[in-house]
């Protein structure tokens, strides 16, 4: 880390870096401090100015500040969308929309009660994917973990079952093939995993059909999807091979870090796990 800020001057640029260091260490309220602190000054190049604003975005995001993550990202937008390539701009517009939503709601941040680590058996479903049994809003079910999803999913069925969840707000979404559709917002009271209680938990709710999968003459449901806001929280997950997942928020696994930059922003991190 040393060796890397000794090749950059001191000034907005390395406050830049800096930032997006921070964000990516989680140390999320020092890189957001670092990236504003970067983009209150003019004379930046534009590659430094649309990663600090990228990476402001994320961390208003990850501690659940949809008004300062609608901001971001509305003047991300306003000033660059340009600079950036269709799938990006197409992401960024539909997080930018969904922290709007939220905000205009008066959606409070997720949080969590409760201490240590959590153990939950698991199974696997006919489409080769991993389940568990999460009670959201006092209503027990069969949850999918996806590690890839940007947010929670509920079926409106499941919605129905937990009521009070929809906040009569939509969201334009694109997925990979580039199609658009309209998807409304719900916020979850409370999500129970093992011992810890998640609280104001978003999620999409989806027509049912839209998780109805048939394979072979059987067909498969999938009622909710557990995605990465919640999984980040619970730090490190571990899945073994006797169908169990852990989630541990107090332990990051992480051993040295090595940064590596390309036209003076961060480009790649390697991290050596002890």
């Amino acid at each position: 880390m040393t060796d890397v800020f000794a090749r950059l001057d001191v000034g907005p640029e390395r406050r830049c870096t800096e930032g997006v260091i921070a964000d990516r260490d989680n140390q999320v309220r020092t890189s957001i401090r670092l990236l504003e602190q970067c983009l209150a000054h003019a004379r930046l190049r534009p590659l430094p100015v649309v990663t600090t604003r990228e990476t402001l975005m994320d961390g208003y995001s990850k501690i659940f500040d949809y008004g300062a993550q609608a901001r971001a990202g509305g003047e991300l937008i306003r000033l660059y969308d340009g600079a950036l390539t269709t799938d990006r701009s197409d992401d960024i517009q539909s997080d930018q929309a969904m922290a709007a939503a939220l905000a205009s709601a008066g959606t409070q941040p997720q949080m969590v009660t409760g201490t240590g680590s959590v153990t939950l058996p698991t199974t696997i479903n006919a489409m080769g994917t991993v389940e568990a049994n999460l009670v959201g809003n006092s209503v027990p079910a069969s949850w999918m973990i996806d590690t890839g999803a940007n947010y929670s999913v509920v079926t409106e069925r499941l919605a129905k079952q937990m009521g009070g969840i929809p906040l009569e707000a939509h969201v334009d979404v694109v997925d990979s093939r580039g199609k658009s559709s309209s998807l409304e917002i719900g916020v979850m009271r409370t999500l129970e995993i093992g011992s810890l209680t998640f609280h104001n938990v978003v999620a999409f709710i989806v027509p049912d059909d839209v998780f109805r999968v048939e394979i072979g003459d059987k067909v498969h449901r999938i009622l909710a999807i557990l995605g990465h806001p919640v999984l980040s929280a619970l730090g490190r997950v571990t899945f073994d091979a006797n169908g169990t997942m852990t989630g541990d928020p107090g332990a990051l696994g992480l051993g040295s870090v090595d940064t590596y930059l390309s036209h003076r922003m961060v480009a790649a991190r390697v991290m050596t796990a002890r």
